[in-house]
């Protein structure tokens, strides 16, 4: 049953991280061929491009990727909600499931922003939007919540 859960929450989860969970190995990918096996700073070696020059962490790159997460909470993280709740009909098991979903991409959140900073710091001369954890909180909550949404019944006015 646990790992039948936790397939779950990475399931749900992924759909909304999975570009910035690319972008995180990407960042590790880089800094991992920046260093080679063995060798401690070798004077003549080359030094790695920084990441800023590269287009996939540009600025620009790194505000599609936060507009990007935004969207995949509404479709793709919304989308494998309804699925969840179509699936399972016990709202309180459910509502567990969601709050470790929540918290999985919260998390990826997190190490995707402190990354994004150490390339480009606050009060740096370039900003880019990587939006705060209680906004992201709150994109996720949207998106869980039964009662918003594409998925959600019609209201009339």
């Amino acid at each position: 049953l646990k790992a039948a859960c936790e397939m779950v929450i990475t399931y749900c989860a992924g759909h909304m991280t999975a570009l910035i969970r690319l972008w995180i190995q990407r960042v590790h990918d880089h800094r991992q061929s920046a260093k080679p096996l063995g060798a401690s700073s070798v004077a003549g070696a080359p030094t790695p491009e920084p990441l800023s020059s590269l287009s996939w962490a540009s600025p620009a790159a790194v505000n599609t990727l936060w507009v990007k997460l935004n969207t995949s909470a509404a479709t793709e993280l919304r989308s494998a909600v309804h699925k969840l709740r179509l699936y399972l009909e016990d709202e309180r098991t459910v509502s567990v499931l969601l709050g470790h979903v929540q918290d999985r991409v919260v998390d990826d959140w997190t190490e995707w922003r402190a990354l994004v900073r150490e390339v480009y710091p606050i009060g740096s001369e370039v900003e880019v939007d990587v939006g705060t954890e209680d906004l992201v909180r709150a994109i996720v909550r949207n998106a869980c919540d039964e009662h918003s949404g594409p998925t959600a019944g019609s209201s009339s006015a």
